[in-house]
Parts: structure tokens; sequence; C-alpha cells
């Protein structure tokens, strides 16, 4: 209105206007215990807005995170050509850049997990420790372990697909072709899906399973995401063969125990 904007916040059937101000955004966000946030600008100066409260800060929030607890909030910023990121009350940075395809986010423990870097050199930061550097961390492969202390993201390097899992200390597990990454819902154990280069696999879609150390396949897979039991030991895939799906089952601790058919031709 007249050049100027207002965030209206509206609570139990009454609307407060916060404002004015000569812009606002890019993002507003409602934490875990209903308040809103919001970035906005008054002339040269930038402000941090909970509510109706604003807090100047310096350069230009790019991204507004919340978390599953009250006080998880993180924000990016764009200071002076370098990239920040506060959160519960720290600053960590400088980084080169952030990445697009690995924004910031936070697991169901509040760990908070974020890309970094520029063209050529990315990294993902995780309980603010930077991971080992890429060409390209192109995006969180599946999510955070449940225990929040490792997380599974797609990189490339030397023009090769990778699966990376890092965990808290910054360290990290690559897979040279690796397409996709699950973590077992008790957060122990990790499964890989990668592209096979085996003989007689040809075919872009045949792919190999890695549990530990073990590697099988090539199968022609036809699941998106596997199937883990309800006790944390077994994982099963669908694979064709033939005209047929077949759920292979994999002890997650030993060895593939067995295969078991399902019913009828595929479409």
């Amino acid at each position: 209105q007249g050049g100027k904007w207002w965030v209206v916040i509206h609570r139990h059937g009454k609307a407060t206007e916060v404002g004015p101000f000569d812009g606002v955004g890019p993002e507003i966000r409602i934490s875990a215990d209903n308040r809103v946030l919001f970035s906005a600008s008054v002339g040269t100066s930038s402000y941090f807005v909970v509510n109706d409260k604003r807090k100047k800060i310096v350069g230009r929030v790019q991204r507004i995170r919340v978390g599953p607890r009250p006080h998880d909030v993180a924000l990016q910023r764009y200071q002076n050509g370098k990239v920040f990121v506060d959160h519960m009350g720290k600053t960590y940075g400088p980084y080169a850049g952030a990445t697009s395809y690995a924004p910031p986010r936070f697991a169901d423990n509040g760990a908070l997990v974020h890309g970094v870097g520029s063209t050529g050199a990315q990294s993902i930061v995780f309980h603010n420790k930077t991971g080992p550097a890429f060409e390209k961390v192109w995006q969180y492969a599946h999510h955070l372990n449940s225990r929040g202390d490792r997380i599974a993201y797609r990189a490339s390097r030397n023009r090769r697909n990778l699966v990376v899992i890092q965990g808290r200390d910054g360290k990290a597990t690559e897979i040279l072709d690796g397409l996709d990454a699950w973590f077992s819902p008790d957060g122990r154990h990790v499964v890989y899906q990668k592209r096979s280069r085996s003989k007689g696999s040809r075919r872009s879609y045949a792919k190999e399973i890695v549990i530990g150390d073990r590697v099988y396949g090539p199968h022609i897979w036809t699941t998106r995401r596997p199937r883990f039991s309800a006790d944390n030991k077994k994982v099963a895939f669908g694979v064709r063969i033939g005209d047929e799906l077949w759920w292979k089952v994999f002890d997650l601790v030993a060895t593939e125990r067995w295969a078991a058919c399902r019913p009828g031709a595929l479409q």
C-alpha cells in the first residue's frame, strides 16, 4: 500500500498489522511454537522480525528455516559476498556460497544441515562440521537418519555420481555410481542403490544393492524405495525376473537369506 509493505498476522479472530516496510521476504515461516518469522527492510537497514518484534541484522536474509522444536530457527544470510548461518544464538561461516540443491533443513531431533560452497567446490555442513568437497552437491538422497547423526546425499566428482553418507564429525563414506541411500527406521543401518557397471548389465536401469561391504546384483529394480522389516533386521527390494516381480529380501547384518515371489506377472 503506497509503496510500503505490511505483514498481517491473524490470531484468535484478531488481525495485527506489522509494518510498514520497504520490502518483506523472501520467506515467511511459522515456528513450532506458532511465532511468525520473516525478514524485512527499511531503507538500507535489514531486520529479522518475530511476530511484531524486529531485530536489526547485517546483510540480507536468503532463507529462514524452522525445526521441530521452538528454538530450532536458522537464518541463512548473505553479507559482503559471503554466506553466514545463524542458529541458536551463534553465527557460522563465512562460506563461499550456498547450494540451491541442498538448502538448510532440520532433522527430527533438531540437527541442522545445509549446503555451502561455490561452483566446482561444494560441501555439506552437518552438526556445524563441513564435509568433503565435491564438484556439485545435488540433493539429499532421502533423509537424515532417525538418530540425527548421519545424512545421505547425492554428489558428483569427475563426472561420476556418488551417494555420500556423512557423520556428525564431518567424515564421509562415498559410494561411486551411487543413486540412492536409505536408513533403517532405527537409524542403525544404511543400504545403497548404485548403477551396475558389471558385464551383462548394459541397460542403464540395471542396479546393485550395497549392504555394508556386500554387493548384490545386478538386478532390474522395480521399486523406488525398499521396505524394512519391523524389527530392523531385513530389507526387501522389488526386482524384475522375466515377466514377474520378485521381492528380494536381504539380512541387514548377515547375508541374503531368501527371495519371495510376488504372485502374478507384471502388466
